[in-house]
């Protein structure tokens, strides 16, 4: 009896599992037609949950079951849910792609956690929420909420882990920089952070990339105006006391597959500053030159205007084309200093002498760019562009003692370039992608010069032609385990005059990413930048910058390779992570330089060896849901050895932004920290190039966030701040050191004010109607 219970239990699990059969599908973004990974697929029968399932990286799901009448309930956060009817008889069934619609309440109302975030080997994406838009009024304003992104205020620049080269991206395409900075916060639905890029960008040096991806299917039009002051109510000249003013004007018209925009904007620094220098020579001489009775002895003046013209059209929604014309430059950007120069010789004053020195530049560049961006499929795409730029300039510089006739040099510059690139990505399976591309550079670059001692112009002319190709492979070896391997070719054929050279370079890159657990990873990774040498850097013209001073170029300079090893652990997506540095070169392009005489003349060599290394970290701190403190610094020491010497130097930058956002209201407030006046190294010392400060920042709307205020305040704190720019070298039989005071950022107002005059609204397909949502409404006032 009891065999023929096994034999009759064997009997029904066989049959039970020969009539189950399959229901499965694939879920995508209506929007995109991108996969949606992680999703939750329900199958449940009156109400019940019976079984589920987890969508893979490409959004396919499969559940096994019995014959029966199911629904099938496909849920994902900040998607609106979708219920499908299963009748499941004796075959599998096939639901096809689902279509999953974006939840715009629900994405206002979630805060951003580790499940709104999609992280790949190099990729951090965001869904931008209403906690997050909450008093901004640009895209500034927005990515300065995300993970290791900062924004500056006083310089205008977008920061990812404290590094300032970072190019922004709006729907995968690259435009001018001021006008993605001003985009409409109600407009981005998400943003991508890509640390480390490889590809064209990578090897175009930037440090990350930011994607700003905006909502789909928009109609709309808008007026944005900006306008920022700085006011210094100390100054003692009058028209000094607002050193900074800049004004912004842009149009944008949107409708579903065309954009349209234009945009002018216009600025200028002003203001006085404390500076002096200090020259030793080994033969005893020292020449000292100061401002008189501490008096400001240097005035800056610069006016600059710029006017972009573009527009972005979708032949289809996997193919786009824009354009995109730039023309602008300073037409204005004087320079002038009064000194007390004193000569001794030991400790004996020998003379002493009016000094009064003076620089005039202005320059123009003028470039137009086409771009095609295409999206074949969830798995190939293709990005190209073509520039045509043309770029001139001119500068002045001269000197004059005891009013004895000014000795001066003209300089004149015009620079003719087309850029081209091509960059295909396809993934072949779940388990490997791959990208290859290439690059096209032709440039022309001329210089004139005219100096007192010569009135007969000297003419160098560079030309550079480069050619770049690169391909790199992604490999997923096993889940938690990811390897990124590729080599870039670049070949340079540049020539001065008639002095012709050819270079061929190897750019390695390797990633490693090994990802245990779902809120940890760890990468290691290989890169190496290189630097070409410039028309200034390699032109032999001598150009005087005092009696004791000059500067030529060296004709046999060559392009240098930075190598550079980095070792990251990264905790929820870039919320907290940490990551060692080490950057090493052997023919490092620096300014070195020689003694003639009482004279020292710099110049450029490619150097011995360089090292820089160090650790970077960053975290967030939330405190509830209004309070967060932002968090990032850089710790670093710095090596050269040239020409037996060895010059070392340690220091550290970061920000600390302690910040309150009340979501009702809209306003945003906080305590801000940026340390970025720190040491770079140089040959024979160190030069300091940026600003230190402490700040009180309050941001709040007005009128249904159509008008938008912000007021901050450079507070007079010295802790962990370093107000003066001090440039040191000191050579075997030289040093010099020159110091700026920067103590005018304290007690400044930076006062900013927004407009923007917009009317549009949203366009989304319900089964084959249009259902039409207003996203603001009461036309331009």
């Amino acid at each position: 009896m009891r065999k023929i219970s096994i034999l009759l239990s064997i009997s029904l699990l066989s049959l039970s599992m020969m009539a189950q059969k399959v229901v499965n599908g694939t879920v995508k973004d209506a929007e995109n037609n991108s996969p949606l990974a992680y999703c939750s697929v329900l199958l449940t029968q009156a109400d019940t949950i019976s079984l589920f399932a987890i969508t893979d990286d490409k959004g396919y799901f499969e559940i096994p079951t019995t014959p029966g009448k199911y629904s099938a309930v496909i849920r994902f956060v900040g998607y609106i849910t979708d219920t499908i009817p299963v009748n499941m008889t004796n075959k599998d069934v096939f639901l096809g792609n689902i279509k999953l619609k974006p939840d715009t309440k629900v994405l206002d109302e979630l805060v951003v956690k580790e499940s709104a975030r999609k992280i790949e080997i190099d990729k951090n994406e965001v869904v931008v929420t209403d906690e997050m838009r909450a008093g901004t009024a640009t895209t500034s304003d927005v990515l300065d909420k995300v993970d290791g992104v900062s924004y500056d205020r006083y310089n205008d620049e977008i920061k990812v882990d404290s590094e300032s080269n970072v190019l922004l991206l709006v729907n995968g395409l690259e435009k001018d920089q001021k006008y993605i900075k001003n985009i409409n916060p109600d407009r981005i639905a998400k943003v991508e952070v890509i640390r480390d890029p490889g590809g064209r960008y990578g090897l175009e040096g930037y440090s990350a990339i930011i994607n700003v991806k905006l909502k789909q299917n928009y109609v709309g039009q808008e007026i944005f105006i900006n306008n920022m002051n700085v006011i210094d109510y100390d100054a003692p000249v009058k028209s000094k006391k607002m050193p900074m003013n800049n004004a912004y004007l842009n149009y944008n018209f949107t409708r579903k597959t065309l954009n349209i925009y234009a945009q002018a904007w216009a600025g200028s620094v002003r203001f006085g500053m404390l500076q002096s220098s200090v020259k030793d020579y080994d033969s005893g001489l020292r020449i000292d030159q100061r401002g008189k009775d501490g008096d400001w002895n240097g005035s800056l003046d610069k006016i600059y205007s710029y006017v972009t013209l573009g527009a972005d059209y979708q032949l289809s929604p996997k193919h786009t084309v824009s354009l995109e014309t730039h023309f602008g430059g300073s037409p204005k950007n004087n320079y002038e200093g009064n000194y007390i120069y004193r000569k001794f010789l030991g400790d004996s004053l020998t003379s002493t002498q009016d000094y009064y020195m003076k620089t005039k530049s202005h320059n123009t560049n003028l470039s137009g760019t086409a771009f095609y961006l295409g999206n074949y499929s969830d798995d190939k795409t293709l990005n190209a562009d073509v520039t045509l730029g043309r770029r001139s300039s001119g500068n002045y510089t001269g000197f004059e003692f005891d009013s004895s006739g000014m000795q001066d040099t003209e300089t004149s510059g015009t620079e003719n370039y087309v850029k081209m690139n091509v960059e295909w990505t396809q993934n072949l399976n779940e388990k490997f992608s791959y990208q290859i591309g290439y690059g096209l550079t032709s440039d022309r670059m001329e210089n004139k010069q005219i100096l007192s001692t010569n009135e007969i112009p000297v003419q160098y002319v560079k030309t550079d032609l480069r050619n770049r190709g690169f391909l790199y492979g992604t490999y997923r070896i096993l889940k938690p385990l990811t390897i990124k391997a590729g080599m870039a070719i670049e070949n340079s054929l540049p020539t001065l005059n008639d002095k012709k050279q050819v270079y061929t370079i190897y750019k390695p890159h390797l990633d490693i990413q090994y990802k245990p657990l779902k809120q940890l990873s760890v990468k290691l990774q290989y890169r190496s930048d290189v630097d070409y040498p410039s028309l200034n850097q390699v032109d032999p013209t001598e150009i005087i910058y005092d009696a004791h001073t000059s500067m030529k170029g060296n004709p046999y300079l060559e392009p240098s390779t930075v190598n550079k090893l980095t070792a990251k652990v990264s905790v929820m997506g870039g919320f907290a992570s940490v990551s060692a540095f080490y950057n090493f070169s052997n023919d490092y392009i620096a300014r070195v330089g020689m003694q003639e005489g009482d004279r020292f003349i710099y110049t450029y060599d490619n150097l011995g060896k360089y090292v820089d290394q160090g650790i970077r970290f960053n975290f967030t701190v939330p405190f509830g849901k209004k309070l967060f403190w932002q968090n990032n610094a850089k710790l670093y020491k710095s090596k050269i050895e040239y020409g037996g010497n060895v010059n070392n130097i340690k220091d550290w930058r970061g920000e600390s932004n302690l910040m309150y956002v009340d979501k009702k209201s809209g306003m945003w407030a906080g305590v801000m920290f940026q340390k970025s006046n720190s040491h770079v190294i140089t040959t024979y010392g160190y030069k300091q190039m940026q600003n230190d400060f402490w700040a009180v920042l309050a941001q709040k709307p007005f009128f249904q966030k159509k008008l938008s205020i912000m007021l901050m305040y450079m507070l007079p704190i010295n802790f962990l701040a370093d107000y003066t720019q001090n440039t040191v070298v000191n050579a075997p039989t030289y040093s010099q050191e020159d110091i700026v005071d920067l103590n005018m950022v304290k007690n400044i107002f930076l006062f900013k004010i927004n407009y923007r005059f917009h009317y549009g609204k949203e366009i989304k397909k319900i089964e084959k109607k249009i259902e039409r949502e207003k996203q603001e409404s009461g036309g331009f006032f």
